[in-house]
């Protein structure tokens, strides 16, 4: 199934490859193993000739309720693809304590003017992946999901996320360690640790399939979409510079 839709999908090769991906439902269809499923996602990945492949390994809630990140041993918050990825142990994994990626190609480690200190901004990841103009791929996602829209919020400065410092601790390894003052860029949060105001993701993601910038191949119910990084920012800068509060209810 992967393979086809992949095939099908047509990606452009030799660039950075950014990837949000749910196995649930392929499993059930398929009756794959999660360890072979992440597998053959990664194989096909490579079989477009990326320049690396990112995967998300964010620690949001744990850093900012816990103020402990641990490079090694930190659990993903962001699903079991993700997981799958981190405990393979093939990859390096970045030492950013709330928005942590796993870098398949070592790529990142060649690329010392990116700082792990803050999520958005200069000198972040996401800002070199916007002028690297990643590729940002989502499978069997609900409504396209991209972490490069916070740059877009950041630069308009919306009203529902604010820049807030956590101190905390970064362990590299079981010995080695350090502290650290991150600048996150957060929503509020109710006691229950939910944030708000709520994303609308379909919204977006009808906005970006109605200026023909989105990409979405399909095979027996289950979707492969992707878009360049700076298409994205683009189209999502021109919808809040029409309305602040596109991207929410």
């Amino acid at each position: 199934m992967l393979r086809t839709l992949f095939d099908r999908a047509a990606l452009p090769s030799e660039r950075i490859v950014f990837v949000h991906a749910r196995l649930r439902n392929i499993h059930a269809a398929t009756k794959t193993s999660y360890a072979q499923l992440t597998a053959e996602l990664i194989d096909c990945l490579w079989a477009i000739r990326p320049t690396t492949i990112l995967v998300p390994a964010y620690t949001i809630n744990t850093f900012m309720l816990g103020r402990v990140f641990h490079r090694c041993f930190s659990h993903s918050e962001v699903g079991r693809f993700s997981e799958e990825v981190r405990v393979s142990g093939s990859c390096w994994r970045s030492p950013d304590p709330m928005y942590s990626v796993l870098d398949l190609g070592n790529y990142l480690q060649q690329q010392p003017h990116i700082s792990y200190a803050r999520t958005f901004g200069s000198d972040s990841l996401f800002e070199h992946l916007h002028q690297q103009d990643a590729l940002i791929i989502n499978v069997d996602i609900d409504g396209f999901l991209s972490t490069q829209v916070h740059c877009v919020e950041l630069s308009h400065q919306v009203d529902y996320r604010f820049e807030k410092t956590f101190s905390g601790i970064v362990f590299n390894d079981e010995q080695n360690w350090h502290r650290v003052d991150y600048q996150a860029f957060v929503r509020n949060m109710r006691e229950d640790f939910s944030q708000y105001p709520p994303y609308n993701r379909r919204r977006r993601t009808e906005h970006l399939r109605a200026q023909a910038v989105l990409h979405t191949t399909s095979l027996d119910g289950i979707e492969l979409s992707w878009i360049g990084a700076q298409d994205f920012r683009q189209q999502i800068d021109t919808a809040l510079s029409g309305n602040p509060r596109f991207l929410v209810d």
